[in-house]
């Protein structure tokens, strides 16, 4: 499944500097060698738009290279090389410019994250919605993760690869600092969401929860592949009726169809809870009433109350087959 892709440009540029680098591997000697500087700009465009059918919000960009250190170039031979992480601010449809250096000749994949400010800071933060690294040892490019600090409550997330190019030839992702290199990517959303919203709702109803069969924890920035899961059900949301109508949304990691999940909802009438499963037709993302959720993608549901033992409608059919963001209505 390739996942839809936001077209959020960057392109590197590099020129030789002479900063010195030292190594972070503690197995290794200290390397002295010169750097290469990086100025790289991302430029942002309105075709990536959100539930509500404005343009995505996404105003920081954090730029992790991975040093080669083994034989290959496959990922689990790439680590963090932190002495080089930067972050930068992004500006809505303009230009952000910044440096970043890496050690000459040295082999590098960059790995770019997408996010906003208020979600997450690179320090460590009680108020970070999400943590980003290794899920298992030794840390790697093939492992590292995007998990969410509360899996119920994930925030808008985007991640890219970078090309490579020498010359102007693309040479794929992995490639030796040099001043003859440029790297370019597109961010690409990694979650996943779900709309529900149930009209003429009694008056009599307390509360409606949303409850998901299984959530995902971690997935991998590279491709969103599943790196750990909940198996046990979750409570999404909960939502008091306003005006005899409740409405749900959430962002979720995207689980694909090897994680595909039932969604139920608990009714608070007074002090005793009545649960009913959400029952949908059958679709590309619905199948015996369990949900499949895909990185850029959004399943809306609407009904009314009545039909909540009965079933409810898919107002929004995705289309798997193109790169758009299918959250708009």
């Amino acid at each position: 499944m390739n996942y839809g892709q936001l077209s959020i440009h960057i392109v590197f540029f590099l020129s030789l500097s002479t900063w010195m680098f030292l190594s972070c591997s503690d197995s290794e000697e200290l390397i002295y060698k010169p750097d290469i500087d990086i100025d790289f700009y991302i430029g942002l465009s309105d075709t990536g738009v959100d539930v509500s059918g404005v343009s995505y919000n996404i105003d920081r960009a954090l730029i992790i290279p991975f040093r080669k250190t083994g034989e290959g170039v496959d990922d689990t031979n790439f680590i963090p090389d932190y002495s080089y992480v930067t972050h930068k601010t992004i500006a809505q449809g303009g230009v952000a410019d910044v440096k970043l250096h890496l050690m000459a000749g040295a082999i590098y994949k960059v790995l770019v994250v997408g996010y906003k400010n208020e979600d997450y800071t690179p320090a460590i933060s009680s108020n970070n919605r999400f943590v980003l690294g290794g899920v298992s040892d030794p840390v790697s490019l093939a492992n590292y993760a995007v998990k969410a600090t509360e899996p119920n409550n994930m925030p808008e997330v985007f991640a890219c690869i970078c090309e490579a190019s020498l010359n102007g030839s693309s040479i794929g992702e992995a490639f030796a600092a040099d001043e003859n290199i440029s790297i370019s990517g597109n961010l690409k959303r990694l979650v996943s969401g779900i709309s529900l919203t149930i009209e003429n709702v009694p008056k009599f109803v307390t509360s409606v929860s949303l409850i998901s069969g299984n959530l995902i924890e971690a997935s991998r920035l590279t491709d969103a592949m599943v790196m750990t899961a909940r198996s046990e059900e979750s409570i999404l949301e909960v939502v008091v009726p306003s005006d005899n109508k409740i409405s749900f949304f959430r962002y979720l990691l995207a689980g694909g169809a090897t994680y595909s999940t039932s969604l139920s909802l608990d009714i608070l009438v007074g002090g005793s809870t009545k649960r009913y499963l959400v029952r949908v037709p059958d679709s590309e993302t619905t199948t015996n009433n369990t949900f499949i959720f895909y990185p850029n993608q959004i399943i809306k549901v609407t009904g009314d109350y009545s039909k909540i033992d009965v079933g409810f409608t898919l107002t929004h059919m995705i289309n798997l087959d193109d790169d758009g963001w299918d959250g708009n209505p």
